[in-house]
């Protein structure tokens, strides 16, 4: 949100970019007992919570910046998912070729990779990339430490937990996710789609 003000800055548009410019969505009526959700929604950042009872879910979402670090204005210096960024593209060089092969995820002769952008709305994708049950012990690990890193920037209490249904879910349905990225060697996009159980 804060890259989205430096955004805001640098293109001069504060109408349809900013720091604040992002919305929350009530799904159902938030109950102890019966199905409800949320959703925040704004540039570059989409998160959809599914909540039933003692039971959240983090649905389909996306992180993602432009740019990536201010270098000027009223954030300058925040910079956001190098990291993860890095560690992805590190994974899928690491990978061997037919691996690798099912891994690159490129869905346009045009190079515009951009398929859920704004106003395509209620798109259906198909399951892409590499499946965790190809992958062998190395990458299979890699995989779920990149996993790690991304619920790391979860607080502390969230993250542990999510560590903990993550454990699960690698002994269980880790066979079920399929993982991809796409982008070059400045920006490497890394999707991660549990298919479903």
């Amino acid at each position: 949100m804060r890259l989205n003000e430096t955004l805001a800055e640098l293109s001069d548009d504060h109408e349809f970019l900013g720091e604040w410019l992002y919305f929350i969505t009530i799904m159902g009526k938030p109950s102890a007992t019966d199905p409800w959700g949320w959703q925040l929604d704004g540039h570059h950042a989409i998160i959809n919570y599914f909540v039933l009872g003692d039971q959240v879910v983090m649905t389909p979402h996306f992180f993602g910046s432009e740019p990536v670090k201010a270098t000027s204005g009223k954030y300058k210096g925040v910079e956001i998912l190098q990291q993860e960024q890095n560690e992805g593209l590190e994974m899928l060089r690491g990978l061997p070729e037919a691996a690798r092969r099912k891994a690159v995820l490129n869905f346009s002769k045009t190079g515009n990779n951009n398929l859920t952008e704004a106003f395509k709305d209620n798109v259906v994708l198909d399951y892409a990339g590499v499946r965790a049950a190809d992958l062998e012990g190395p990458a299979r690990k890699r995989l779920t430490d990149l996993m790690h890193l991304y619920l790391s920037n979860m607080p502390e209490g969230h993250a542990a937990r999510e560590d903990e249904r993550g454990a699960a879910a690698h002994r269980q349905h880790l066979v079920r996710v399929d993982w991809g990225g796409a982008g070059g060697q400045r920006v490497f996009i890394t999707a991660c789609r549990v298919r479903s159980f």
